[in-house]
């Protein structure tokens, strides 16, 4: 059957089984800026959320982390988020597997995954952050040091690209993307899943009675599904879309993921000035746990420009890489995980104050 225009979506009705079997999983020659608008939008709700229900911001690689730390009862809710994120890459699978790029990973190879994903998640540690803690929360808060931050992971990521040919590793076609638009159908269904999420958190937010140890754990899952599923839905659950948009001077430059950060900033930026003018008293209660740090030393720069290397090579960052572990079907999502982490073990064995002032 032939391959029409509606059917090149990124994300189609899957009602009926012929319009699963059509839809590729390739999808790297597409512009799609309505998907990441609304991606954004879902990962700026979860952003939102943790901040005023809870005054902390929602940074992907420290709540990973916390599973190759001791556990403490302290670390339940960045247990409960993790599990969200999980849980999404489950839910995008069944649904929407094509926002997965296994094939493209094959092609790429293990050795260009491990050793991207290692880089990472070592610069993520070394810096406190990564898209989420930095890209999204930082600037949405006007952080300086965050912003110096994404300022070098993203040049270090484009030139690490570019050098390395990661788009021609992963395979993407040499030509200009296609601009491709959502269905009505999922319009209409993850606008209902963030107004879902926005009913739930607020619920919570008027409701004292549901302010409790085991509510707050939900919540996070809640904030890391929707964050997750976010991610999905934006296509940043893809290395390839990631390559392209690095590659700003090549045919298949794919700007989509700009509109991701457009609303997941924009939207972040409500959140903190919420908290901002609240002050010290959150929803639920809690201290506020908001970076302060203004510092910018050579701990900072070489920990941004790690990951900037990392993510321009392998083409992940923690919460899109966690979305995969549970949503690729091909088993390189994991390897890219497991490699992560020890990234990330190796960063925590460095002493903190390495390379600060």
């Amino acid at each position: 059957k032939g391959f029409g225009s509606i059917e090149r979506g990124m994300f189609e009705s899957f009602n009926n089984e012929s319009t699963k079997e059509e839809i590729p999983l390739k999808i790297g020659g597409f512009f799609t800026p309505i998907h990441a608008l609304i991606g954004g939008t879902t990962i700026g709700i979860s952003v939102i959320a943790n901040a005023i229900l809870f005054g902390r911001v929602t940074g992907n690689s420290g709540m990973i982390r916390s599973l190759i730390s001791k556990p403490v009862v302290a670390n339940t809710f960045k247990y409960s988020y993790v599990g969200g994120l999980l849980t999404a890459g489950l839910v995008l699978r069944y649904k929407y597997p094509h926002v997965f790029c296994g094939d493209a990973l094959t092609h790429a190879g293990i050795p260009r995954i491990a050793v991207g994903t290692f880089l990472m998640g070592l610069g993520a540690t070394l810096g406190n952050g990564c898209t989420a803690g930095h890209s999204v929360c930082g600037v949405a808060r006007l952080s300086t040091r965050s912003a110096v931050f994404t300022a070098v992971y993203m040049a270090v990521a484009s030139l690490t690209s570019h050098l390395t040919k990661t788009a021609e590793a992963l395979n993407i076609p040499a030509v200009p993307p296609e601009l491709s638009l959502p269905s009505s159908d999922t319009v209409l269904k993850i606008t209902a899943f963030n107004a879902g999420l926005v009913a739930t958190y607020a619920l919570a937010a008027f409701r004292p009675q549901l302010r409790t140890p085991v509510v707050e754990s939900g919540l996070s899952y809640l904030t890391g599904l929707g964050f997750g599923v976010g991610l999905g839905v934006a296509g940043m659950s893809r290395a390839d879309k990631v390559a392209a948009f690095l590659d700003f001077d090549k045919p298949w430059f794919d700007g989509s993921l700009a509109f991701v950060m457009a609303s997941a900033v924009g939207l972040a930026a409500i959140g903190f000035r919420i908290v901002k003018t609240r002050g010290s008293c959150t929803f639920f209660g809690k201290q506020l746990s908001i970076p302060t740090a203004k510092n910018i030393d050579a701990r900072l720069l070489l920990a941004a420009t790690l990951f900037g290397a990392g993510w321009g090579y392998a083409g992940y960052c923690p919460g899109p890489l966690a979305v995969n572990l549970t949503g690729d079907s091909t088993g390189n999502g994991a390897i890219g995980f497991a490699t992560m982490l020890t990234g990330m073990f190796v960063g925590s064995r460095i002493p903190p104050g390495f390379l600060s002032k």
